[in-house]
């Protein structure tokens, strides 16, 4: 696992100004079937109508609730999460479309349609008796998100925050994953660490994917703190619950509705367990998973300078798969 330290890191590029979004509004008799949810926005599935020899991809559309219209923190998320995807074209990373409102006047992200969220296919896997997923599955996982944070790391600046299997979403079967949900993502300076020239910057996530730095403030926030919610990302496909929770005693934790974010926007009592490295799944076979293992042992490191970079785990996956 030595080709993991030390491993070169590719050049920033200026990020650009934003224009104007659009505002067509679009109308509610569009949305489907609920995709997703979150902290005050929901996602809904919306089939556009084709045109004459045309067929038009469907778009996922994040909206503020009804019951949080007046809530203006919620929109400025959206607003700044549109901001964010307009900026970026990477191919694990989610699409941006369009930014506009609704026709009762919320204001709603259009995005591209990706396929079913890791956590969901963790609960449905679980629900099924099934065990941890093959290596192949999790190293194709591996490989492409650490190569959508290398490249908000190191060429958008950014801290994405609340990296966890419900916001990585799979195409297929692994044919590829892309990193979503940018509502609570943060700068970064040239050196990988929290950018507060502006003001100062709060960290918002999901407590359970949170690392020790994050919660006992005792080592400065930086790229390395996405890493460690990455390892517990791979531990999730590995033992098929969410990191730091007692699923034995209570069926609910396995859960989205359960978590707890930082800013409170999730009720519930939180584990003394958050912010450590959670033990390796009795049925994990060691050395058939090592190379995952080893990343995530790494990757869960208590010290931020030792866990490697988003840069390096995509260079090792790379060699090990054979990309």
């Amino acid at each position: 696992m030595s080709e993991l330290i030390g491993s070169p890191q590719r050049a920033a590029a200026p990020r650009e100004s934003l224009a104007a979004p659009p505002a067509t509004p679009l109308p509610l008799s569009k949305l489907h079937h609920q995709l997703g949810f979150g902290a005050g926005v929901s996602v809904f599935e919306m089939v556009r109508s084709p045109r004459v020899n045309q067929f038009r991809s469907p778009w996922a559309v994040k909206s503020i609730l009804k019951t949080h219209v007046k809530t203006t923190i919620y929109g400025k998320r959206l607003m700044a999460e549109a901001d964010l995807l307009k900026q970026m074209n990477h191919p694990n990373i989610v699409g941006f479309r369009k930014l506009t409102a609704m026709t009762d006047g919320r204001p709603c992200l259009a995005m591209e349609k990706c396929g079913k969220s890791l956590g969901d296919m963790n609960e449905e896997r679980r629900e099924n008796g099934l065990a941890a997923y093959p290596k192949e599955n999790m190293l194709k996982m591996m490989f492409d998100i650490s190569s959508a944070l290398d490249y908000i790391h190191t060429k958008a600046f950014l801290l994405h925050c609340d990296v966890k299997s419900y916001n990585v979403l799979v195409n297929g079967n692994f044919e590829i994953c892309k990193l979503c949900d940018f509502g609570v993502s943060l700068p970064l300076d040239k050196d990988g660490k929290l950018d507060q020239s502006k003001g100062k910057a709060d960290y918002i996530g999901t407590e359970c994917w949170a690392a020790p730095e994050v919660l006992l403030n005792d080592s400065p926030i930086t790229n390395k703190t996405d890493i460690f919610s990455f390892g517990l990302t791979i531990w999730e496909m590995m033992s098929l619950v969410l990191p730091h929770c007692d699923y034995a005693a209570d069926e609910s934790c396995v859960t989205n509705d359960s978590m707890q974010s930082i800013d409170g926007s999730f009720i519930d009592e939180p584990s003394q367990t958050y912010g450590t490295r959670p033990p390796i799944p009795d049925d994990i076979d060691e050395k058939e998973y090592d190379d995952v293992l080893s990343i995530f042992l790494l990757a869960t490191e208590d010290n931020p300078d030792n866990r490697p970079s988003a840069y390096e785990i995509y260079k090792y996956v790379k060699k090990v798969i054979g990309s």
